[in-house]
């Protein structure tokens, strides 16, 4: 609550401020360029061309990074199997490989606070496929059921098929697994 009303307080301060140093002398005086009405019109214009050239400076910035993308030509792959608490685990195919894909992948296993965190692997391994295997409510922990007895009905289930999908994948040439660790850090798995 005092926080709020210190933002409040130094919300309207400023605005006071800019006011009298800023808009106030502006209308008012009509100081510098702002002396005659052709000047005024002027000025305003120099400030929007300069704003739009900013925007467009920023715009081609951004396209001339893009243009250093690695693959552009091969999107990054993702496969995610997300259910929630209540859903029988029959809802969740097996996690196949992409065909044509290079054998390294990377396995993010979690509840659903995982799966906030796809876009960044999305982001990081890019030039690899990446599986999503989640359930929310479910802890990536085998035997944690037993000692929380709101974990969701299939969650025990869930782990084990999870377990099996990681020895395939790794068979398969599965590269990183990763788990929210303690405090939500992401941690890779052994």
């Amino acid at each position: 609550m005092t926080a709020n009303a210190v933002l409040v307080s130094v919300a309207l301060a400023l605005a006071w401020l800019t006011y009298v140093w800023i808009e106030h002398p502006i209308r008012m005086r009509r100081p510098w360029l702002f002396g005659r009405v052709r000047a005024t019109l002027f000025a305003g214009a120099g400030i929007s061309l300069t704003t739009v050239l900013f925007a467009l400076g920023l715009w081609a910035w951004y396209k001339h990074q893009k243009s250093f993308d690695t693959n552009p030509a091969i999107p990054p792959y993702q496969k995610v199997c997300s259910i929630s608490r209540s859903s029988p685990l029959a809802s969740c195919r097996e996690v196949h490989s992409r065909p044509g894909q290079d054998a390294s992948k990377v396995l993010l296993w979690g509840d659903s606070h995982a799966g906030h965190m796809m876009p960044m692997l999305m982001e990081a391994f890019s030039d690899v496929a990446v599986y999503q295997l989640t359930m929310a409510a479910c802890v990536p922990v085998i035997g944690y059921e037993a000692l929380a007895p709101d974990t969701p009905k299939f969650c025990p289930e869930f782990n084990q098929r999870v377990i099996q999908e990681i020895k395939d994948l790794k068979i398969d040439g599965l590269g990183a697994l990763f788990h929210p660790g303690q405090h939500g850090k992401l941690q890779p798995g052994k």
